[in-house]
């Protein structure tokens, strides 16, 4: 989920009140958890648009279900 909102930030307004309501609580008990989690989401970007690339040259199409 914190990979799509530092993607898409309007993705939040999307969620269910209950769901922004868990995840703020989840976020405001682990100080540093945010940090961590946005660490990853950008991580994970990288290699998505790394593998994408590769994906790429080699003439291979995504599988997308």
């Amino acid at each position: 989920m914190v990979y799509r909102l530092v993607n898409d930030p309007t993705f939040w307004g999307e969620l269910a009140d209950r769901t922004c309501q868990k995840n703020r609580n989840i976020f405001k008990k682990m100080p540093h958890g945010k940090y961590l989690a946005v660490a990853i989401a950008n991580e994970f970007g990288r290699l998505e648009n790394e593998l994408q690339s590769i994906m790429n040259r080699s003439n291979i199409q995504a599988d997308e279900k």
